[in-house]
């Protein structure tokens, strides 16, 4: 899809006004959250898939002066409440945070979690591309391992109470989706697991067993979900808002935008999600 003339001229116009009423050297930190593999400090380093595709992003507003720092949930809402210069990438987008937050158009697609299963358990299933937890429970089919505290999403959290499956349900005593379970997985202790591709992919990455793990769509798992860049609801932040609107117009069309995200995706995963990404972020339809 290509913007005539006069829309690029219209872009051009608002980007140059939202910039001169903006010092050119304005600093903007930018809060990031410790969770690995998606946001995190190691050492002086800030890493994560997310923040990868921040610094695309980040590309297209050089007019600033960026710097990240972690922060955790409670300081970093509180930051925003207090309208510091603050911005934060990667955030999904609620009524009560609508109260303090400017948020950007949708910046990130993400797949909703997904059920993770040894190679020779997928082939069994006949390399499914999309399965139903409540056949794999009915069926017997293998036992699955559940962290307590988990949001899977509505119709996941009824089937693993059903007690109807408990003896195929293993309640995990860790209480977090951790190295722990895709050991357990690889050693065939349990059969699923459920988590986010990029999680499931880091946490595979710390074991030390061999094997090969296929994560599969989820039935009964929510749709892909959007996240948001985020600023304080000042005028401050509305206006770096209207940029990073306009930085998102270029950074989603570069090859880079999406590449660390992928990489956490099973290759056929890969296709699926550029579909997804350009009907629901780029718009742009066959």
């Amino acid at each position: 899809m290509r913007l005539s003339q006069p829309k690029w001229s219209l872009l051009i116009f608002i980007a140059t006004f939202i910039v001169s009423n903006l010092s050119v050297a304005d600093d903007v930190k930018w809060l990031v959250s410790d969770w690995p593999p998606y946001q995190y400090q190691q050492g002086n380093e800030y890493l994560g898939y997310s923040l990868d595709t921040l610094r695309v992003v980040l590309k297209y507003l050089p007019q600033h002066q960026h710097s990240f720092q972690i922060s955790n949930y409670k300081r970093r809402h509180s930051k925003f409440k207090q309208q510091d210069k603050v911005c934060t990438f990667g955030i999904s987008k609620s009524a009560e945070r609508q109260g303090y937050m400017h948020f950007s158009e949708p910046a990130e697609l993400y797949f909703p979690i997904q059920i993770f299963m040894r190679e020779e358990t997928y082939l069994s299933l006949n390399k499914p591309k999309k399965v139903s937890l409540e056949t794999l429970l009915a069926n017997k089919q293998g036992k699955l391992a559940v962290t307590p505290g988990v949001v899977y999403s509505d119709e996941v959290d009824k089937l693993i109470t059903d007690k109807r499956f408990s003896d195929n349900i293993l309640i995990n005593a860790t209480k977090s989706i951790s190295k722990n379970l895709y050991k357990m997985l690889l050693l065939e202790r349990i059969d699923f697991i459920m988590d986010w591709p990029p999680e499931g992919r880091y946490g595979l990455n710390l074991t030390n067993v061999k094997g090969n793990v296929i994560s599969v769509i989820l039935k009964e798992a929510a749709e892909m979900s959007l996240a948001y860049a985020a600023c304080p609801k000042n005028k401050w932040g509305r206006d770096m808002i209207n940029q990073i609107n306009l930085a998102l117009i270029d950074a989603h069309r570069d090859k880079d935008y999406n590449k660390a995200y992928a990489a956490y995706l099973d290759p056929y995963l890969v296709g699926v999600f550029k579909e997804e990404f350009k009907n629901r972020i780029l718009k742009e339809k066959n």
